[in-house]
């Protein structure tokens, strides 16, 4: 592995460990990223220190937030775990696929700590960490017993990730071509991507 190649490895682990305080969700796309530079480099036999040399700087910026969890809540996770709170907001009878619409039909009122007294009092009888949990389970509950409808919630979210609907016919028949050009795009030039 060349000194110059590392240091650019480093340098874009350093950019994703800023990047996760900001959007910690982001981490299964670096996975994905720390795939492609493994694969990569494999046959060169540095695969292991090119991914140690992208991974190592995002872990080190991060760690200080994955230490203040266990701090303060006593148990190991990734930057937030309201993971829970989110999967029963999504995904219930009453839910929409656009979280707009979940907001606009109450569901936040009702289950939201950041918007129900109700549910706030909850964190702060149980904890945050087991509040998230529970709602979690009730989540899952829900997922298995209904997976038609889950099912189609989850096309609907697929479907409003890449073709997003924008509040004009022209603004989402715009973000639909530029997403289409950007699928003919990575199709056409695959063969340029070692």
């Amino acid at each position: 592995l060349k000194a110059r190649t590392f240091r650019e490895l480093a340098g874009a682990g350093v950019a994703w460990g800023a990047g996760f305080w900001f959007a910690p969700s982001a981490l299964p796309v670096m996975a994905l990223c720390a795939g492609v530079v493994f694969w990569r480099w494999i046959e060169r036999r540095g695969a292991g220190i090119a991914v140690a040399a992208l991974c190592a700087p995002a872990i080190v910026l991060i760690a200080p937030w994955i230490v203040r969890n266990y701090a303060e809540f006593h148990h190991w996770f990734w930057v937030r775990d309201n993971l829970g709170l989110e999967l029963r907001l999504s995904n219930n009878s009453n839910a929409h696929a656009l979280e707009s619409a979940n907001r606009e039909q109450g569901l936040f009122k009702l289950l939201h700590p950041n918007d129900s007294a109700a549910a706030c009092r909850r964190v702060q009888q149980v904890g945050e960490f087991e509040e998230f949990n529970q709602d979690g389970r009730v989540a899952y509950r829900w997922i298995r017993s209904h997976p038609v409808e889950f099912g189609r919630l989850a096309i609907q979210r697929t479907f409003y990730f890449w073709m997003v609907p924008l509040p004009s016919m022209l603004k989402r028949l715009t973000s639909g071509v530029i997403t289409l050009l950007a699928f003919g795009a990575v199709f056409l030039y695959r063969r340029e991507f070692p």
